[in-house]
C-alpha cells in the first residue's frame, strides 16, 4: 500500500432525496464550500483544520500518500427548482454553464447544474482551492469526479482551460491528478483521452479483470492487454504505464466482498427498491505462452505473462535495470501444471506470490522447466533470478517479501 484515497470531505450539503426518507448521506459528493473541510467527519467541529493536518501528517509519517477525492464539476445549489445557497447568489450566469434560455441550466452531471470553469474566476477559485489543500493541508494528489467536463469547452471538446491550468502551475503540476474520464454530457467518455501528466481511472482493467475471474469466455488476450498498462488506451503523447489507474472495486457499486458473494446487485436498505446503482457488476457467487489461437480460445481459462525487465525502457542504448517477472492467472475451478518457461541470462525463478499459500517463511526456487502446480482461482508471481545490472531489484523484491517484523520490545530469544 503507497496511498489512501478519501472521499469528499469538503463541506456539503446533504442531498435531499435520502434526508426525506431519513437517511444520511456521507459520500459528501454535493460540495458548496471548496476551500473548508466538513466539521462532521472531525471529532471537533470548530478544530477540523488543525485535526486534518495530524491526520494527513500520521500518514505520511508511515509513507502513505494521501489523495483527495474532490468535486468540482458541479455545486449543492442543484438546478432552476433548487435554493440559492451560494454561487447563485453571488453571480448565477458566471458559476454555472447555462443554455440560451439562462432560467435553466445546462445538466452534463446528472446532478441539475454545471459548474462554468470556462470562466475565468470560476477557473481561479477551482485552482486556488486546490492550491490551498497542497499547500496548507500537505495532499499528495487529487482524484477529479467527472473530470472529462473539465475538457468540455463552449467551442467544442478539445482540451480544456483547466486541464490546461494544471498542467502549467508549479504547485499542482508537481501533485498527483487523476480524472475520473467520463461523465453525463454529450462525448462523456474519455479514457484515455487526458493528456500527459495525468492519471486516468480505468475501467477497461476493472472489467476485464471481473470478466475473467468470473470465467466469461474469450477475454484472456484483453486481460494481458490490461495487465502491460492498456496501451490500446494510454500508449500515445509520450504518456507512460502510469497513466492507468488500475482499480477493480470503487465506491460506485458492488465492494470486492460483494463481487464474489452476488450474482445481482442487493441495494435494498437505502429505500429505492433496489433501481438504484448499475446493473452490470460482472459479479458471481462464488503454463505456457500461448498461440495466437490458445488467446482466441473463449474457453481459456488459465495463462502466463511475462514482463521482460531486461528490455529497454528507451531508444537510448543502456543496460536494462528492471526485473522480470511472471505473473500466472487461474481462473479455473481445478489445479493446472504450468511450465516454468526458459529465459537466457538465467534457469531460476523464485516464487513471490502464492495466493494459495499466502504465508510462508521463505521464498521457494524452482529451475526453469520445472513443473508447478497452480491452485484453482488462484494467482502467483515470479521473479527471475538476475545477473548484472538487474540483480539488485531481484534482491530487493526478496527481502522486501521475506523480512521479518521485530517483535515489540527488542529482538525475540
Amino acid at each position: 500500500m503507497t496511498s489512501v484515497e478519501l472521499l469528499p470531505i469538503q463541506a456539503f450539503v446533504n442531498d435531499s432525496h435520502p434526508t426525506d426518507k431519513g437517511l444520511t448521506n456521507y459520500w459528501g459528493y454535493n460540495t458548496i464550500g471548496f476551500f473548508a473541510a466538513d466539521p462532521r467527519f472531525f471529532t471537533h467541529g470548530p478544530g477540523a483544520v488543525a485535526e486534518l493536518k495530524q491526520t494527513i501528517d500520521r500518514f505520511h509519517e508511515v509513507g502513505l500518500e494521501i489523495i483527495f477525492d474532490v468535486v468540482y464539476n458541479h455545486t449543492a445549489e442543484g438546478n432552476e427548482r433548487r435554493p440559492t445557497l451560494s454561487f447563485k447568489g453571488i453571480d448565477n450566469a458566471s458559476y454555472y454553464r447555462l443554455p440560451k434560455d439562462k432560467r435553466y441550466y445546462i445538466n452534463d452531471t446528472g446532478t441539475g447544474n454545471t459548474l462554468n470553469l470556462s470562466h475565468p474566476r470560476v477557473l481561479q477559485m477551482v485552482t486556488d482551492s486546490l492550491c490551498y489543500w497542497v499547500t496548507e493541508m500537505n495532499v499528495d494528489g487529487f482524484r477529479f469526479d467527472f473530470a472529462t467536463i473539465f475538457g468540455r469547452e463552449p467551442y467544442g471538446d478539445e482540451g480544456g482551460g483547466f486541464v490546461d491550468s494544471c498542467s502549467q502551475d508549479p504547485i499542482l503540476s508537481s501533485v498527483k491528478l487523476i480524472a475520473e474520464p467520463w461523465d453525463c454530457g454529450p462525448g462523456g467518455y474519455q479514457v484515455g483521452g487526458f493528456p500527459p501528466g495525468w492519471a486516468e481511472w480505468n475501467d477497461k482493467f476493472r472489467d476485464t479483470v471481473r470478466e475473467f475471474w468470473k470465467g466469461e469466455e474469450g477475454v484472456a488476450a484483453e486481460l494481458a492487454t490490461r495487465i502491460i498498462g492498456s496501451w490500446d488506451k494510454f500508449n500515445h503523447r509520450g504518456r507512460r504505464p502510469w497513466a492507468s489507474v488500475n482499480f477493480i472495486t470503487a465506491h460506485d457499486g458492488f465492494t470486492l466482498n460483494d463481487l464474489v458473494f452476488y450474482n445481482e446487485k442487493h441495494n435494498e436498505a437505502n429505500g429505492e427498491d433496489n433501481n438504484d446503482g448499475s446493473s452490470d457488476n460482472r459479479s458471481w457467487n462464488c503454463g505456457e505462452e500461448p498461440t495466437p489461437e490458445q488467446w482466441d480460445d473463449p474457453l481459456m481459462r488459465c495463462f502466463g505473462l511475462v514482463i521482460d525487465g531486461r528490455a529497454q525502457a528507451t531508444g537510448i542504448r543502456r543496460p536494462a535495470s528492471d526485473a522480470t517477472l511472471l505473473l500466472v492467472f487461474n481462473a479455473h475451478h481445478d489445479v493446472v501444471d504450468l511450465t516454468l518457461p526458459e529465459i537466457s541470462d538465467s534457469d531460476q525463478w523464485s516464487c513471490l506470490i502464492d495466493t494459495n499459500a499466502p504465508i510462508r517463511e521463505e521464498l521457494e526456487d524452482f529451475n526453469s522447466g520445472a513443473v508447478y502446480q497452480v491452485t484453482g482461482r488462484s494467482l502467483l508471481l515470479f521473479a527471475l533470478h538476475a545477473r548484472g545490472g538487474t540483480k539488485p531489484i531481484f534482491q530487493r523484491l526478496e527481502e522486501s517479501l521475506t523480512d521479518e517484523v521485530e517483535p515489540e520490545g527488542g529482538n525475540a530469544e
